[in-house]
């Protein structure tokens, strides 16, 4: 039954067999998910739009030759979600600071609208002198490559202005987040 309709995508109906062949494998794309990126941070519902998109693309470019369908989508379901976490990672929402003044109103600031601050402000201010005091430490050049991470630079990005390799560049990074024991925050699909 496949066969025929992988025929379809070489005749002149290509769009409906395409149509065909995502519906029919529209469950690898949960499957897939729950395989391999069930702790993640980006939510199930974006990631399952990413894995139908990469399902549709394996559907418009599958070829008989190179094997059975199901597994040729896997991959592209895969990738898909794969390239959609790296992009996450790579551009990270921003960070808007408490101080920052209301659009509205010049005197008032950010801090001041928020109702209820729950935040440990003793531990958060100790947390601030540790990473002060461990950038203190750092030489220019590892400085500089922190400041440029926080910016949102790839390590290639960072590698290339400053002249040192990749793995460089991610090394100082990865020393420094050790040195203040910053652990990323992973949400749980619950």
């Amino acid at each position: 039954m496949k066969i025929a309709i992988i025929d379809k995508l070489r005749g002149l109906n290509m769009k409906v067999a395409c149509n065909e062949l995502v519906e029919q494998n529209i469950a690898l794309v949960g499957y897939v998910i729950k395989e391999h990126f069930y702790a993640t941070q980006l939510e199930y519902d974006d990631m399952f739009q990413c894995g139908c998109e990469g399902l549709l693309s394996a559907a418009k470019h599958f070829v008989k030759e190179r094997g059975e369908f199901r597994n040729y989508a896997y991959s592209c379901i895969y990738y898909a979600i794969l390239s959609m976490l790296r992009l996450c990672t790579r551009h990270p929402y921003p960070t808007i600071s408490l101080q920052a003044q209301s659009l509205e109103d010049d005197d008032l600031r950010l801090e001041d609208t928020i109702q209820d601050l729950t935040v440990d402000v003793e531990g958060t201010c100790i947390y601030n002198n540790l990473v002060d005091t461990e950038l203190k430490r750092l030489d220019k050049e590892s400085r500089q490559v922190i400041a440029l991470r926080l910016q949102g630079y790839s390590y290639q990005q960072i590698a290339n202005k400053c002249g040192i390799s990749k793995s460089g560049a991610a090394k100082k990074v990865y020393k420094f987040a050790e040195a203040i024991d910053y652990m990323p925050k992973k949400r749980t699909n619950s």
